[in-house]
Order: C-alpha cells, then sequence, then structure tokens
C-alpha cells in the first residue's frame, strides 16, 4: 500500500511518544526513501509501447525525427503525492527537528519531577532522622537499651553486636515493631547475629562460648552494621575477647 501524506504527517508525534529523538531521525529518514523508492517502482511499473520488428517498422523507425534538444532536457520528478523530493526531504528533517524538541522538553519535565521527588525524600529523612536522634554515651548498660527496643514508631532503635551500640533506626522495617528481626532491638544482639538463629538461646547455650565459625560471622555481621548504622555508644562490661 502506498503511503499517504497523513501517514507521514502523523510520524512526528507518534515515534516522539514512544522513541528516542535518534530513532525519530533513523525511522523518517528511512521512511523518505521509502516514498522515493515507490515513485521508482510506480515510474518503472508504468505501461510502455511495444511492436513487433517487421521491415515496416523498421523503414518506420529509420524515418523519425531525431528529438529536439527541448525534449531532451531532464524534467524534474514528482512522487505519488505531488512533492518533490527536496521537499520530502525537507519536511522529515523539519519534524524530525520537532520531534528532537518535544523529546527534550519531555526530558526536562521529567528530571524536574525527578529532582522535586529527591528533594522531598531528603526533606523526608531530614525529619525522621531528627525524631529517631539518641544522645551518644560512653558507655550503655542493657537496661538503657531496652526503651529504645522499636515500640517507638518514630524514635531511635538501639541494639548491640560485639560490643558496640548502635542506632538501626534507619532499618526500622527490620527491627521496629512488627519486623522480622524486632527479637534484636533494645537488647544486646551478638549472639543471636553470631548463630543466624531469631529464637532465644536457653541457658546452658548461653554459658557456651562462639565457635570459631560463629566469631567469622559475628564480624561480618559487625562491619555490615559499622558501614550503614550509627555508633552510639559501647556496651557496659562486654568483652570482645
Amino acid at each position: 500500500m502506498t503511503p499517504t501524506i497523513d501517514d507521514f504527517r502523523s510520524l512526528p508525534r507518534y515515534y516522539h511518544a514512544q522513541n528516542t529523538p535518534l530513532q525519530v531521525m533513523m525511522r523518517l529518514y528511512c521512511f523518505v526513501h521509502i516514498l522515493l523508492a515507490a515513485e521508482a517502482f510506480q515510474s518503472s511499473s508504468a505501461p510502455r509501447d511495444f511492436y513487433v520488428a517487421t521491415p515496416a517498422t523498421r523503414r518506420k523507425k529509420q524515418h523519425r525525427r531525431r528529438p529536439t534538444e527541448a525534449a531532451c532536457r531532464p524534467t524534474s520528478v514528482g512522487t505519488a503525492l505531488n512533492l518533490e523530493p527536496a521537499v520530502i526531504a525537507g519536511s522529515a528533517v523539519a519534524a524530525g527537528a520537532t520531534a528532537i524538541w518535544l523529546s527534550g522538553a519531555e526530558n526536562r519535565k521529567w528530571r524536574a519531577e525527578l529532582a522535586k521527588n529527591e528533594q522531598q525524600e531528603r526533606e523526608i529523612q531530614e525529619r525522621r532522622a531528627k525524631l529517631a536522634y539518641v544522645e551518644p554515651k560512653d558507655v550503655w548498660s542493657e537496661e538503657e537499651l531496652a526503651p529504645y527496643d522499636g515500640s517507638d514508631p518514630d524514635g531511635p532503635i538501639l541494639l548491640a553486636v560485639d560490643g558496640i551500640v548502635f542506632n538501626v533506626w534507619k532499618g526500622r522495617s527490620f527491627y521496629g515493631w512488627g519486623g522480622e528481626y524486632h527479637i534484636m532491638a533494645g537488647r544486646d544482639a551478638t549472639r543471636l547475629l553470631a548463630k543466624t538463629t531469631l529464637k532465644e538461646e536457653i541457658e546452658e547455650e548461653k554459658n557456651k562460648p562462639l565457635t570459631i565459625a560463629e566469631k567469622a560471622v559475628l564480624e561480618g555481621w559487625f562491619w555490615t552494621f559499622k558501614n550503614k548504622y550509627d555508633v552510639v555508644g559501647q556496651l557496659e562490661g562486654y568483652d570482645r575477647r
């Protein structure tokens, strides 16, 4: 089916909505070549006059007049849309430029929305940090950690790992009330992390020292907390040996 001028005019809007500017230009470029190829095909498929070579037709052909100079002058080639190729190419370039400009406007709008959302997120995090702030201390007892068990939906959440006390309010979804690791909040979570368990130890197990493998696991957890959460002090009476 031969493309129409309406198809050509609808290209910029369609490709602007679904493609990048470079893709728009490439498709417009291909579209122009399709139009020119269609015109060439129609020209080549036009009916021609054929004759049977007989002595009479040969003599008639020999007595034909030679074409004049005016008849040999090249004429401009039009397309099926009655448009010159240069006009089509110029229109394609203009349409591509328009698509690029519109895409740039959409990108600027998207970046502005992204910057606005990032600013709002920073403001929310700053407010949460103020609500969850706790004054650091040199030494914390386990009794002092207990109130900071995540029961306050906006307050600090403290837990100890290998003798260091961390404020893990940034992981409220994990250590807050109803979180998967809420059992570790407001206490010394060293042995739970080393044994990778969420169950309380019985008294007999509490008196057993950690194995070499459990100490290695604990070391990995310690640096995870150190790199992610705020240190607010040390745990009273803890021997890191």
